[in-house]
């Protein structure tokens, strides 16, 4: 539905995919290879009167499949699961996760737009704080352990 009717798609997001925050949207580039959403998310309630920041999202779709949400307005900030320019699209998960844990196409366009906005809560969180507020995966090459029993069990649950 992305390629074959992105207005579509965005009056859906905007109007019937239950958002929390979601501000307006807009779909700002689309033709046979890329789809790219403009989205504004406000701060959830409690964070709001933290004076979190209502957040700008890119959201980049390809033809093939590959999806990305990028930050916008994101320079002098400090990010710690972001991927570096040219992109510099947010780390949402660590892709040799198992699928339980990371976002497919399957759970919808609005998980994702959902999960990316729980990631910039959670960044803002770890620049107050310095803590990042659930389990951290290490960064770069080799092997990354499923620490916690109550992940463990999210990435066994799921699949049954």
């Amino acid at each position: 539905m992305v390629f074959a009717d992105p207005a579509g798609v965005a009056r859906q997001l905007w109007e019937d995919a239950g958002l929390y925050g979601l501000a307006s949207v807009e779909v700002r580039l689309a033709d046979k290879h890329h789809v790219l959403f403009l989205l504004e998310l406000e701060p959830w309630a409690p964070m709001a009167a933290e004076g979190y920041p209502t957040e700008q999202l890119s959201v980049l779709v390809w033809a093939d499949g590959r999806i990305a949400a990028t930050p916008r307005g994101a320079c002098g900030r400090r990010w710690l699961h972001r991927y570096p320019p040219p992109l510099g699209q947010l780390c949402l998960w660590y892709p040799d996760d198992p699928p339980a844990l990371r976002w497919l196409w399957s759970d919808g366009l609005a998980a994702f737009i959902t999960i990316a906005h729980r990631h910039l809560q959670a960044e803002e969180y770890w620049r107050q704080t310095g803590i990042w507020p659930a389990e951290d995966v290490p960064h770069g090459e080799g092997p990354h352990p499923i620490r916690s029993p109550a992940l463990r069990a999210a990435a066994f649950w799921r699949h049954r």
